[in-house]
This record gives structure tokens, sequence and C-alpha cells, in this order.
């Protein structure tokens, strides 16, 4: 029960009033934003680093360990949904526009929660969120700070978005190629199940009439990505409240490693139980093994 007390008073100190006032944001929050996006988003390395963690999370839940046709297959249909569309932007010619196939798979993600859902991001995202949220007395004070933020950083903006929207397609690269990973691996299992006659954890013989469809399958996939790829939608409200802190950094980055390297792992050891996922669950495990070696 302390713990629980002390999240509470630490939940209430660093959502109140007081984080939210003008001092407050010029003294902190303006310099932690800024500070945080020229280390992240604005820095190249920092692109470097967000591409291969993404990849790591790959490997540590056994996505690699398919056949490496379908690896380059997955990674070019990923390719051509996360594209950023930046040289569409800039020129304004359709062929850099993401075809029909790319936009509705994308979406379909998008609306299970599976992309768009990098934690950086939309930790930075939130804090620039908190620095034109004005709690002061004064609405004439309000308005002037509000319209020399935004003409100070106008420019800024448009370099940041350009940044956002690369340090975005990086994650979503393999947040997609995840999806597709896992619904291949699916669908190969109980097609494979089918084949030799196995029998499912409930002792029933798999059949075709008794396979998931496609769209359940795909369901399924999703799941597996939310829950094994750190996603911003799962970061409580106290730990996402901790980025208004002068002492908290990407507070959503860890929670969301634990969160995930748990489920993996819990997902594994449930899989290599499932005669119809056993195979799923051992290379699940073998990619953990890797990941930590």
């Amino acid at each position: 029960m302390p713990y629980a007390e002390a999240i509470r008073v630490g939940d209430a100190v660093i959502g109140s009033g007081i984080t939210r006032s003008l001092a407050y944001r010029m003294i902190n929050l303006i310099p932690k934003g800024f500070s945080q996006a020229a280390k992240t988003i604005l820095g190249p390395f920092t692109h470097a680093r967000n591409f291969f963690s993404s990849m790591f999370t790959t490997i540590h839940r056994g996505n690699i360990l398919i056949p490496p046709l379908k690896i380059v297959e997955f990674l070019n249909k990923a390719r051509k949904a996360v594209q950023p569309q930046l040289l569409y932007r800039m020129t304004g010619n359709p062929k850099y526009r993401n075809q029909p196939e790319g936009q509705a798979l994308y979406r379909f993600l998008l609306e299970e929660g599976v992309t768009n859902q990098n934690i950086v991001a939309r930790e930075l995202e939130g804090i620039f969120s908190d620095i034109t949220q004005l709690r002061t007395a004064n609405m004439t004070t309000d308005k002037w700070f509000n319209k020399i933020l935004n003409t100070g950083t106008r420019k800024f903006k448009r370099l940041y978005d350009v940044a956002q929207d690369l340090y975005t397609a990086e994650d979503d690269l393999f947040r997609v190629y995840n999806f597709l990973a896992e619904y291949y691996k699916l669908d190969n299992a109980f097609t494979v199940a089918i084949k030799k006659g196995i029998k499912d954890a409930t002792g029933k013989v798999v059949t075709q009439a008794s396979k998931p469809t496609d769209l359940e399958l795909m369901k399924e996939a999703a799941q597996i990505v939310r829950e094994t790829v750190p996603n911003y939608a799962y970061v409580s409200d106290f730990v996402k409240s901790v980025r208004r802190s002068p002492l908290g950094s990407f507070a959503a980055f860890p929670a969301e490693i634990y969160r995930t390297g748990a489920n993996t792992l819990t997902r594994g050891l449930k899989e290599v139980r499932d005669p119809v996922r056993k195979q799923i669950g051992y290379n699940s495990l073998m990619g953990q093994a890797f990941t930590y070696t």
C-alpha cells in the first residue's frame, strides 16, 4: 500500500496546475522538450539507433526465423505501407504516393493500434502538447505567449515534422513487418496442422473448416504485435505524466520494455504447449535467447 500511495501522490503532483503554469513551462518543459527533440528525432545518429532497436524487437520475437524470400517480401510490403511520402510532398509527383494496397494495410494496422505508436515520438508529441496548454488567470498573457511560441517555432516545426515522419516510419517499418511475419507463421502453422492431422489444444483434429478465417488470423497477428512490441497506447497515465517532471526522461520506454519482454516470454511458453503453435513458440524463445546473449 505505501507504493500505491506514493504513486497516487506523485501522480497528483505531476498532473497538478503547477506543472501546467506558464512559469513551469518556460523553466522546465520548453528546454526539456527542445533538448529531447534535438537528442532524438532531430539527431541523425538517433535515427540509426531507432532503426536498429526496432530490428531487435523483430529478432526478439523470432520473426527472422522464416524463409529468407518471405523476409524480403514482407520488408518490401512494409516499406510500401509506411513510406512517409516526403518526396510526394516536396515534388507533388503522384508516383511517390503509397499504392492503395499499402494504404489499406497501413490503415488496418492503424485501426488495430499497431502503427504510429513509437514511444519517443509520441512522448515528445505529449511534451509539446503540454507546452501549448496554458493555465493562467490572464487570457491576454496566454494568447501573447502562444503567439510568440508559434511564430518562433514555425520553421522548427517544418523541420521537426519531416524528422518525425522519418522517425515514425523507421519504427513502423518493423511493426508492419512483424505483423506480416506473425500472420504468415499462424497461417502456416494451421496449414501444416491440417496436412498432418494434428490435434489442437482442445484435443480436436484441425481441419480446414475449423481453421480461423484470414481476418481472425490478422486480428491475432495484430494482437501479438501490440503485446510484444513497445506501444505508447499501453503506457499508463501515470508514466505518461512523468514527461512533465524535470527528472523524468522518456519513462514510457523502459516501462514498455518490461511489459513487452514479459509478454513475449509468457506467450512463447504458452505457444510451445499448443500443438498447432508449438514451432512458433520455440522460434520465439530462440529469438529471446539470441537477443539476451
